[in-house]
């Protein structure tokens, strides 16, 4: 946690006052190119770079495709909330888009459901989505669809009260499970959205978490799609 904070300190504040190429500059740079190697959230030192020099392109991706391969929570979070800020940046910045594979990664963890943080992975797709992301494509869809679909009875608040009764799982297990239930909720609606706006119809998966989210009984739920 304190490397992290080191990170963007660097990037936020000391960078900006060090003349681009200087001895300086170049060597905090090299030391946060090497966190990558770790998982640590370097884009926001390394971003607003890339549009002088797309070398530094590579070692950052190989930092955020580390983190989202990994298992560690913090990791994973801080790749995860890397890519809406690169997405953002290409807009304003002319820098090189973000790599598609990296979108790939981020929604194989949509579809497997994979823990740690899978709350950050859902809400971070369905920020790239509303962000008209292009790295996330017809591919990253589908993916995302096979997710959705396995959550709707993975998050079923009766499946897990009769679990939770059986001895199946435990209080923290269903708590976390219905928290998910929101999350994918709200990236189900993003998802239908960017849909509509290209004229398609929604797939099936999507479909019934808008029925889903007319009748729950968690509000959080109810409230996702607003309508």
């Amino acid at each position: 946690e304190l490397a992290e904070q080191l990170c963007r300190l660097i990037g936020d504040v000391i960078l900006l006052y060090l003349p681009q190429g200087s001895n300086e500059a170049r060597d905090l740079e090299a030391w946060l190119i090497e966190l990558a190697e770790y998982g640590f959230p370097i884009m926001g030192a390394a971003v607003g770079r890339l549009y002088q020099s797309s070398g530094l392109v590579p070692q950052i991706a190989d930092g955020i495709e580390w983190g989202l391969l990994g298992e560690d929570a913090a990791h994973v979070e801080s790749a995860a909330t890397t890519m809406p800020r690169w997405v953002r940046a290409e807009k304003g910045l002319r820098i090189p888009s973000l790599p598609a594979v990296l979108a790939q990664r981020l929604c194989e963890r949509v579809l497997m459901r994979k823990s740690p943080a899978l709350a950050t992975v859902l809400d971070t797709v369905a920020q790239l989505i509303r962000e008209a992301a292009v790295c996330i494509g017809p591919a990253e869809e589908r993916m995302i669809c096979l997710g959705l679909d396995k959550m709707v009875e993975e998050t079923n608040p009766q499946t897990l009260r009769q679990r939770y009764v059986e001895g199946v799982v435990d209080r923290v297990f269903v708590a976390e499970a219905l928290f998910l239930r929101a999350r994918a909720a709200r990236l189900s609606k993003a998802l239908a959205d960017r849909l509509a706006v290209r004229g398609e119809e929604s797939p099936e998966a999507v479909t019934r978490w808008r029925r889903i989210c007319a009748e729950d009984t968690l509000p959080e739920v109810r409230r996702a799609w607003g309508d």
